[in-house]
């Protein structure tokens, strides 16, 4: 490019700079004004330092007020760019004569922002995009700690007794890539000393670019790129970030390389500017204004619920529990965030699916990994805990520490689908503690202090430790998990293979049915059917139109009002809690009712109002959730209903009316406080039943004839039906007699 070109174009920015201006403001006038006004005050004040200043300009400005400028801007960034900060200068110099007399040290940049000509993903960067401005979306994977680079370097030679001062080429010029060498004596041959304090440096770190999770083709692997950035733009994000990078696409030199010819070149993104994303990229800009009032209708349907729900995971037959709990996990509830303490209470769902093998769970997973717009995949077999959350790691070339985000915080915004949860170890588990209840990883190590944004649901499946659920022991046995870990799922639900004819008749129907080419479609048929129905019978009236950000910010709704029905909420949840905690003193099987269980009915209550789009919970929506959670129990304390644990949890009381009127009897015949009557009653039938079956009246006899009396009769007939429902002993018929299925050890 010649001198006179690139004058023109000098004059131009500084035009650009000067004079543009939008809605009758000149907005980059007024950004330089306050930059000199931050400038003056920082002055004023002690140990602060303004070094550096960016001044992020649109490429769409450029483009309206210069189009052939904005083009050779992209295509030639290695010689614009330099000609585009001479001018910010020049345009500072003139409004403040003695700005750079007051910082010696200043550095002003130029950064982009905007549409640019090349906007992809790292997974499309290619050799035609060397050396022209991309802007690449994704997320920050690896983040490296910032070093020093220099700028100029000063040498002293005793010989001669003078200075020699050595310029470096920066990463923004378009001239010979390779690294220039530190010189260590003259063209005399006499020894120079490097003078560090004489000597500038900038700093420098290097971060990794990948591909979205949601946006990577499936079954491929996702690309990254690796990224470079100086100055003020170091240590701005950190692993987990959403963003989009602006920079020059430009090969690099390898250190120690320079002579050797290559083949194969090492290619980076030379950043100049960051925008961060909010979130995950939602799908909510493809919905057109007639998709908007159409979902705005569809959630005034009374049984949008249940129609919504019948079509998760339609290939399996069954659990409509537990596929309406998963429609609530992929809507979410509402965070709530406390300014005054600055803490916060997550929206996010959790669930945990528990059963023998083919039961389904594993296909839960999958359907929900395909259908939310984020979500991530984990194997617990495969992957560690730091895996799971985040790791600091050396790099090979550089032996620097790094750190690289794991699949909870790749997840931020979304979902994570962890398999075979109960073959990780009790010590890589600790690292999802954090992750489910505050939200964030914090890692402190190797010198790195930094806490990482993981703001994603779980849904994790895992399988009995003995191969098939037994119903006789805690769920805490069956897959070895704390209490600490199972608070923190909202939902668990146990599914069990369990021997029905009727219902393997029904499964093998359905089953088979999938199989014909017409299934699919014609459930579809039916599903579009029942839809057209409902809205035909709407009698409310809606408008024929709604404006796009109307929809948005129907679709978008996140205000959840549920101060009238906070009383019911708490009233139903310290029923419940002394019910579980009246039965548990007597039967040790059940899942822990902790005040998280509070916060997980709010969430869940939350999760339906939004599915229809109201910014209050309505007492339909807490009885429609307490019925979940209750069937939710239902799954897990071995298909006792909460009936019969409200039977149960009235026997000790009605013990102790009996034992009050026989207060001075002996005092020999009192239970035991925390008695296991399951395991005492299980141990007994098993002795009794070793030679085969016994009449049902000789054994009741000795279990009530014992001293102390440790089980009323109430009590042991009803846990002799629950025995004979649960496949562990038999029932005569006639209720005379009975025997054993399973011998324990």
């Amino acid at each position: 490019m010649n001198d006179g070109e690139t004058l023109l174009r000098h004059q131009r920015f500084r035009q650009f700079l000067s004079s543009f201006q939008e809605n009758g403001e000149n907005i980059y006038h007024s950004r330089i004004k306050g930059l000199l006004s931050k400038t003056s005050l920082s002055l004023q004040q002690p140990h602060t330092t303004n070094d550096y200043f960016r001044l992020v300009v649109d490429l769409n400005h450029i483009r309206d007020f210069d189009p052939a400028l904005c083009f050779k801007l992209q295509m030639e960034p290695s010689s614009c760019i330099p000609t585009f900060e001479l001018a910010l200068n020049e345009e500072i110099q003139r409004m403040d004569s003695k700005y750079f007399d007051m910082n010696t040290s200043s550095r002003n940049f130029i950064g982009l922002t905007g549409n640019a000509m090349h906007h992809i993903s790292p997974r499309f960067l290619q050799s035609c995009h060397i050396g022209k401005i991309v802007c690449v979306e994704g997320i920050i994977t690896s983040c490296s700690s910032i070093c020093q680079r220099l700028l100029s370097s000063i040498h002293y030679c005793e010989a001669t007794k003078k200075f020699l001062k050595v310029e470096y080429l920066n990463n923004n010029s378009s001239e010979n890539f390779f690294i220039n060498p530190i010189p260590v004596e003259d063209s005399e041959g006499n020894i120079l000393d490097f003078e560090f304090g004489l000597s500038d440096f900038v700093d420098t770190q290097k971060i990794v670019l990948q591909d979205l999770p949601e946006k990577s083709p499936v079954g491929q692997l996702p690309r990254s790129v690796e990224c470079i950035l100086e100055c003020d733009l170091c240590d701005t994000i950190k692993p987990g970030d959403r963003v989009k990078v602006y920079g020059i696409y430009r090969v690099l030199s390898i250190p120690g390389q320079s002579n050797r010819k290559q083949s194969v070149a090492k290619l980076a993104l030379i950043v100049n500017n960051i925008d961060k994303i909010k979130g995950y990229i939602s799908p909510l800009n493809d919905i057109s204004v007639k998709d908007g009032v159409l979902i705005h209708q569809l959630s005034q349907c009374p049984n949008i619920f249940d129609i919504l729900s019948n079509s998760v995971a339609p290939s399996i037959y069954g659990h409509d529990i537990v596929k309406k709990a998963l429609l609530l996990l992929m809507l979410g509830g509402v965070e709530k965030k406390f300014e005054d303490t600055f803490t916060k209470i997550r929206g996010n769902i959790n669930i945990l699916l528990i059963g023998d093998p083919s039961t389904a769970k594993s296909q839960f997973l999958r359907f929900v990994l395909n259908t939310s717009p984020l979500a991530i995949s984990a194997n617990a077999r495969s992957s560690s805990g730091v895996g799971l959350t985040a790791a600091v790691v050396s790099d090979s070339s550089t032996n620097e520490r790094t750190l690289q985000a794991g699949a909870m915080v790749l997840a931020d915004g979304g979902i994570v689908c962890i398999d075979e949860l109960d073959k990780m170890t009790d010590v890589e588990r600790v690292h999802m503690h954090e992750v489910m209840e505050q939200q964030t990883f914090s890692v402190f190590k190797a010198g790195i202090a930094v806490s990482l944004n993981a703001r994603c649901s779980v849904l994790a499946a895992c399988n009995p430790i003995y191969g098939k659920y037994d119903r006789s022991i805690s769920i805490q046995r069956n897959i070895q998990l704390p209490d600490s870990l199972l608070s923190r799922f909202d939902l668990v639900f146990v599914l069990t293979d369990d021997n029905d004819s009727l219902l393997d008749r029904e499964i093998a129907t359905h089953v088979l049915s999938s199989h014909k080419y017409f299934h699919d479609s014609l459930k579809q048929e039916l599903l579009k059917d029942e839809l057209n129905s409902t809205l035909f019978s709407l009698k409310k009236d809606y408008a024929d139109e709604i404006s796009y950000s109307d929809a948005e910010n129907i679709i978008k709704n996140q205000r959840i009002l549920i101060h009238p029905f906070l009383e019911m909420i708490s009233q139903k949840y310290v029923q419940l809690r002394n019910q579980f905690m009246n039965v548990n003193s007597q039967r040790k099987t059940y899942a822990p009712i902790t005040p998280r269980t509070l916060e997980s009915l709010i969430r869940l209550s939350a999760a339906l109002a939004k599915l229809h789009l109201r910014d209050e919970i309505l007492e339909q929506d807490v009885e429609m959730i307490f019925n979940i959670f209750d069937s939710s129990l239902d799954y897990l304390n071995c298909g006792m209903k909460r009936q019969q644990m409200m039977t149960l949890s009235e026997l000790p009381s009605k013990k102790k009316k009996k034992d009050s009127s026989n207060k001075n009897n002996n005092n020999n015949n009192i239970t035991p406080p925390n008695f296991d009557y399951v395991s005492y009653l299980r141990n007994h039938l098993i002795r009794k039943t070793q030679s085969g079956s016994i009449p049902l009246h000789e054994f009741k006899q000795f279990i009530l004839g014992q001293t102390p009396k440790m089980v009323e009769e109430d009590v042991l007939d009803l846990t002799l039906q629950q025995f004979h429902e649960q496949g562990f002993c038999v029932l005569s018929p006639d209720m005379n007699n009975v025997h054993t299925i399973y011998r324990f050890s």
